[in-house]
This record gives C-alpha cells, structure tokens and sequence, in this order.
C-alpha cells in the first residue's frame, strides 16, 4: 500500500487500503452463540500439506472463556504445496451483505495472490431471515463471482 502511494498509484493504495480493513475485521473478536450452558472445549483442527493447525476453545457456562492455538503455523515459512480442494465457508445471518462481501472479496483477493487461487471454492452459508438481506446477498455475491472469472 505504501509503495503504491510512494508511486503515486493512488487507486491501487486504496484498494490495498481497503484489503486490508477487510482482512483486519476478519480478525476481530468472533461470539459464539449456543442455546445451552453446557462446559464444553471445542477442538478444532486444519490441516494444509504438511502444515496443521489446533485450536482449542474453552466454553463454561454458554461462555467462551479461553482458547489456545496448540500448534502454532511459522508465518514466515513458505507455502505448503495444496494437493487436495479447499472450500472456504462464510456463515452469514442478517448481517449487512456488502460488508460481509468485501470481507470475502478481501480474503478472496489475499489467496489469489499467493498463486493458489485454482485450488479453493468459494461458498457463502446464509442463515438470514430477512427476504431483504438474502436478496441482497444473492446479488452482491453473483457480482463478487463476476469479477472472480
């Protein structure tokens, strides 16, 4: 983004800019919403090549209280070579389709980059219930998988 601004492209350093948001509010605090109080420790395991990743969530009292990333990736390693399809699932329930979408567009945007873009599928799982929102997802997705081909 900087080298873009630097280069006076400033187009290019605002849609850097914008990846970047988007990416970041992928990032940010996630509830989870159960309709029990049940303790529980939620595993969760990826794996990609040879690179896998375990998170653990500890759930008390319908709270999520913890969690511990058991394995940890090196971000600085190279990119393990994908020999299988990756989906990647967005769940959505009545929330603002546009900026559900540019989160998408960004992740979509920071794989394709990589090179790898071939190997995933991409799928958004909506539970809205409001005839207006699912409508307006259905059309920001269709022009979202426009601009992908």
């Amino acid at each position: 983004m900087e080298a873009a601004a630097e280069r006076e492209d400033f187009e290019e350093a605002a849609r850097l800019r914008d990846r970047l948001f988007n990416i970041e509010r992928t990032l940010e605090k996630q509830r989870i919403t159960q309709t029990t109080t049940t303790d529980q420790d939620v595993i969760g395991l990826a794996r990609q090549g040879s690179a896998v990743d375990l998170q653990i969530l500890f759930v008390r009292g319908g709270l999520l209280i913890g969690r511990k990333d058991a394995l940890g990736i090196d971000p600085a390693a190279p990119l393990p070579t994908l020999t299988r399809r990756v989906a990647m699932l967005l769940p959505t329930y009545n929330e603002d389709p546009y900026r559900v979408l540019a989160r998408l567009r960004a992740v979509y945007e920071s794989v394709e980059d990589t090179g790898r873009g071939s190997h995933f599928d991409w799928f958004v799982l909506s539970d809205s219930t409001d005839p207006a929102i699912w409508i307006a997802e259905e059309k920001v997705f269709l022009r979202l998988r426009a601009i992908a081909r």
